[in-house]
């Protein structure tokens, strides 16, 4: 309120006074009716007549003091019909006017004044404002016009008209001049205030309009909220617990419809499944005024259990205080909850009872990631417990070894890329035991992460009956091994004697030809040819008759073929032809493979074949190379289209039927007679053809004879050493002091003579002993040790152990005819720097000793051995 006369506004809808600003002072004017205070609502009723602002008063004010109502009537409209709304009204306190308008200023001049009107109800004069009571005789009247009502100024000396000095009279007219133009500026304030104050009802009451219109607006969102919330909503009081309202979402929730509720406590309807539940809210309302997410359990109307989420809060709605209450329907999600709690247990329950481990991990982007989950099994398996296990990653439990390749490789990227692998491995348990296993691993999804779930299974005593099965095969192989040579016999006589033959012959030719020494030295070099000769047939013999496996290498399919052809040819039977079709590769034919195992293979085809022509007929070997496509290579193979080697045996035997060819590569399946075979010979073929990634082809009828076609995977030649054929003259020299031990007499003294011719320094002895003695006594006087594996007592093994522990780093080499005693890879495991076969050649011999000598790293084997 901007006017300095105007003391309140107040706003009263359908005459009752219901907003008064300031509130402060007039707080008991709220409620009063005014059209219902027949002693003041004449005013009231005309302005509602006549549409206009009217002035009630002077009159005493309820809230204290006296004033006047200047009041506005406001009217709605709906459609064409007018409806009264209610008054916006301004109130003027006397006091307060007459202070504006300076009046009171008259009192200290002397003169007698006061402000009356014809009271509206009684028609007498009513003087409301002045310094004088009573009506005042022969005094002056000033007329002052106000909306509905006439109001009149009486002014006059208070000693009277003519008592006073002249000077006093020109004073009286220069003060009635002033009353005169302060009752003019009266008036004209008087006149005005209507017009002021009709402005001033007009803004508050569009004022009044837009926040009605608000709040109407307010109430209705809060009834469309309530009414539609798919929640629970409802009203109670404090001070029973009676529910006042409730919503649609209360009755789908309980079943109660409003009138069943209304005026009832849910302790009288019972809907509280726990009674704590219920103290828990009344509770947190005393402490906090609300509470939040209350998970309680609720009986309908027809004794249904529901769970609830409540949220609750102290409201106060037309000054009384109530609870608002919402609750939200959680049933299906308790459910869904306790269907995974038993999901889980049961989960839990069936992986804790799993045999094998399990492990669940994330995945990384450059590692395998932390375990987040395991078994009881992975519990008992490792040795940890479970909260030391969710600390580790799969890089903690595998072996060091297994885990690198496997990084470097890529084998976690494709696990990623095709979601599943299957491979073996070696974990480490927290005492550092080493335990193979079988992974299994899978890529899951779990919430929108990727985890790999691996089934780890304990593979050790599996792995102990494949070495036994392994062992027992190697025993059987051998057997087999052994059997061939047999077959072989007469053929390997046969070489052999045609060698001793030339040697022999050469050797009594030279000495026919003491006086012709160039004819002499070319017998010389003839017999020395038949001796490598004979040499290589028996490292030959040996290197089949070796049990153990051989390991893979570049080999000649074509050489070998050729090579086991030659001991089997002269082994046939005279009947039995024998052709060998080295087939229309233009270059040698190289795999990847085991020499002993390819002539195993081809020795049993070929004795097989022999059997099946009933040693007589036709047998041919063939060597080819051959392009196979996708579909040249039969479903059970996991072979890749490419250049292959094929050997092909066939031969002009009995042949087979369609059931018999089904069952041949079955272990122990033979269609001889008891003791005739074993039925071994082809399961074995069929598995060495699979440990070469190859694959077999049969085509047989009965009568007509049967081919085996073996197909290799062709590879790019492996570099060879070339044969070396130095003269005595050009071979490796020095001076070195050599230790030679050999138990052989001949053998010691001629190695003697040779080495040196070479220029070294020998000391030669019978045997590891002697050696062991000499070299205790100054062993930085020998520079190079030689000995032979196979001697009485002291094996040459053990003399070089010996010495390495007087000598660390003696530079050694070991000779022998044949043991099974040691192999090149264990000399080499022991630090011996050479291992060399019996016969030596000189050239041998001396490449190996120098290299032995002037290498930093041991030399593995004798070049060309």
């Amino acid at each position: 309120v901007h006017n300095p006369a105007v003391s309140s506004l107040q706003y009263a809808p359908a005459g009752i006074v219901s907003y008064i600003t300031p509130l402060v002072g007039n707080e008991a004017a709220i409620g009063h009716n005014l059209l219902a205070d027949r002693n003041r609502n004449k005013e009231a009723i005309d302005s509602i007549a006549t549409g206009q602002l009217t002035v009630a008063g002077p009159f005493e004010l309820l809230q204290g003091g006296y004033g006047l109502a200047a009041r506005l009537p406001i009217f709605t409209t709906a459609g064409n019909e007018k409806r009264f709304w209610g008054f916006s009204t301004v109130l003027i306190r006397i006091s307060t006017l007459i202070s504006v308008s300076s009046i009171e200023e008259l009192s200290l001049q002397g003169y007698l004044w006061n402000i009356s009107r014809i009271h509206p109800d009684t028609g007498a004069e009513h003087i409301f404002a002045g310094n004088h009571p009573e009506p005042l005789q022969d005094a002056p009247q000033i007329t002052i016009k106000v909306p509905n009502a006439t109001w009149h100024l009486a002014l006059k000396p208070a000693a009277g008209w003519w008592s006073q000095h002249y000077r006093e009279l020109v004073y009286l007219s220069f003060a009635l001049l002033l009353l005169t133009l302060g009752g003019t500026w009266m008036f004209y304030r008087m006149q005005r205030q209507p017009v002021v104050l009709r402005k001033l009802v007009e803004e508050r009451t569009r004022e009044l309009q837009e926040a009605l219109a608000t709040l109407r607006l307010s109430e209705e969102r809060f009834r469309i909220a309530f009414h539609t919330s798919p929640d629970a909503v409802n009203l109670t009081r404090i001070a029973d617990g009676t529910y006042v309202n409730v919503n649609e979402g209360f009755q789908r929730l309980t079943g109660y419809t409003p009138e069943e509720v209304i005026g009832k406590s849910a302790l009288a309807l019972n809907i509280w499944q726990d009674p704590a539940d219920r103290e828990t809210l009344v509770r947190g309302l005393k402490e906090q005024g609300y509470v939040e997410n209350l998970d309680a359990g609720f009986l309908a109307k027809d004794g249904t259990v529901i769970n609830g989420l409540m949220s609750a809060r102290l409201v106060e709605v037309g000054g009384e205080p109530l609870i608002l209450t919402i609750t939200r329907d959680i049933t299906e999600r308790k459910r869904i909850e306790q269907t995974l709690r038993d999901s889980e247990e049961k989960y839990r329950a069936v992986v804790n009872h799993q045999l094998d481990v399990l492990l669940l991990h994330k995945v990384a982007p450059d590692r395998y990631g932390k375990l987040v989950d395991v078994n009881q099994a992975a519990v008992d398996f490792y040795g940890y417990s479970r909260d030391e296990l969710l600390q580790l990653t799969p890089h903690d439990i595998v072996a060091p070894e297994i885990l690198q390749p496997l990084i470097e490789d890529g084998t976690k990227r494709k696990l990623e890329e095709d979601g599943r692998m299957f491979l073996e491995s070696i974990h480490v348990t927290r005492t550092g035991k080493r335990i193979p296993v079988e992974v299994s691993a899978s890529i899951v999804e779990l919430k929108g992460e990727k985890y790999i779930l691996s089934n780890v299974r304990d593979i050790s005593r599996r792995k102990q009956v494949e070495a036994r099965q392994r062992e027992l095969e190697e025993q059987l192989r051998q057997k087999f091994k052994m059997e061939g040579i047999g077959v072989m016999a007469g053929g390997i006589a046969h070489n052999f004697n045609n060698s001793l033959a030339v040697i022999l012959g050469s050797l009594e030719l030279a000495q026919l030809k003491r006086e012709q020494p160039d004819k002499m030295l070319e017998l010389i070099d003839k017999a020395r040819t038949a001796s490598l000769n004979a040499r290589d047939l028996v490292a030959q013999i040996l290197t089949y008759s070796r049990q153990g496996t051989q390991g893979m290498k570049v080999i000649q399919l074509d050489r070998i073929t050729e090579e086991t052809l030659k001991l089997l040819r002269s082994a046939l039977p005279a009947s039995t032809e024998l052709v060998y079709d080295e087939g229309t590769a233009q270059e040698p034919l190289f795999i990847n493979g085991s020499m002993v195992q390819i002539q195993e293979v081809l020795l049993n085809l070929c004795n097989n074949a022999v059997q099946a022509m009933n040693e007589k007929g036709r047998l041919e070997i063939r060597v080819d190379h051959r392009q196979l496509t996708a579909q040249d290579i039969p479903a059970q193979y996991n072979c890749a289209p490419g250049d292959y080697a094929c050997l092909c045996v066939q031969d002009s035997g009995c042949g087979m039927d369609a059931e018999t060819m089904k069952k041949i590569f079955d272990p122990f399946f033979t269609t001889k007679g008891i003791g005739e075979g074993t039925g071994m010979g082809l399961s074995t073929v069929h598995g060495i053809v699979n440990q070469h990634n190859g694959m077999i082809k049969v085509e047989s009828q009965p009568g007509q004879g049967a081919t085996f076609a073996l197909y290799f995977p062709r590879v790019a030649a492996a570099c060879e050493d070339k044969a070396e054929t130095d003269e005595i003259a050009n071979l490796p020299h020095g001076s070195e002091h050599l230790l030679f031990v050999d138990d052989e007499p001949l053998i010691r003294a001629m190695w003697e003579q040779l080495l040196q011719e070479l220029g070294y320094r020998i000391t030669a002895v019978e045997n590891g002993h002697v050696a062991l003695t000499l070299f205790k006594a100054s062993p930085e006087d020998f520079d190079l040790v030689i000995t032979d594996q196979t001697m009485p007592e002291l094996s040459g093994r053990d003399l070089i152990s010996e010495l390495q522990q007087l000598r660390p780093g003696i530079p050694s080499i070991l000779c022998t005819g044949y043991s099974n005693k040691i192999t090149a890879e264990d000399a080499h495991l022991q630090g011996i720097d050479a291992f060399c076969m019996k016969p030596l050649d000189l050239a041998t011999l001396a490449r190996t000793i120098r290299q032995v000598l002037d290498a930093d790293e041991p030399t593995e084997h004798c070049p060309g051995d």
